[in-house]
This record gives C-alpha cells, sequence and structure tokens, in this order.
C-alpha cells in the first residue's frame, strides 16, 4: 500500500466516524477498509473505493445525501485534487454523477 493509499484509508475512517452523527452505522464497512481478523471482507482502501462505485448506490450514501451530509460520502471525498490521481476518469465521473443527483 502506498503513502497515498494509506491517507485514504485514514481518510475513509475518518468518514466512517462521522456517519454515527446522523445514526449511521456500518461495521463491513470498516472491515472492507481496514486489515482486521475477518480477512475475508477486506479489500483495503483503494478496491473498497472502487466497488462501491461499481455498485448501486450505496446504502450509505442514500442516507448520508438525505441528511444533507454528502460531503460525508465517499463520491465527495475521492473527488478532492488529493484522491483523483488514484481513481480513473469513469470512476470520477460516476462519482460527480451521483453527487449531482442529489440536486
Amino acid at each position: 500500500m502506498t503513502d497515498l493509499e494509506r491517507e485514504l484509508e485514514s481518510a475513509l475512517l475518518e468518514l466512517h466516524h462521522k456517519w454515527k452523527a446522523v445514526h449511521y452505522y456500518n461495521s463491513w464497512f470498516l472491515e472492507m477498509v481496514t486489515e482486521t481478523r475477518n480477512t475475508k471482507l477486506y479489500k483495503g482502501p483503494l478496491r473498497t473505493v472502487r466497488d462501491l462505485l461499481a455498485s448501486d448506490t450505496a446504502k450509505a450514501f442514500r442516507i448520508l445525501g438525505g441528511a444533507g451530509k454528502a460531503h460525508w460520502t465517499v463520491e465527495f471525498l475521492i473527488l478532492e485534487p488529493k484522491w483523483k490521481v488514484l481513481f480513473t476518469e469513469d470512476e470520477l465521473s460516476k462519482a460527480h454523477a451521483r453527487l449531482a443527483a442529489l440536486g
């Protein structure tokens, strides 16, 4: 894992912590992002984000968007200039489109 990916992991964990403020708890997200005893779910930060983007809109995205916290989504995070080098244009476009759909 590169230093930038480690920073992404920290940023994702920070988001997860913020989600508690809107009463959204997601233990599998933690297990996907960070290496734990449950290695079946572990993907690391980069692959976790890519898998979330490749799937239908995640539950967290819907909950956070509905609570007016779109800026706490993974999609919002990866559009920050710092992270853009880790993702393809297609992935970034998908994140942007999801955020735009929130209005």
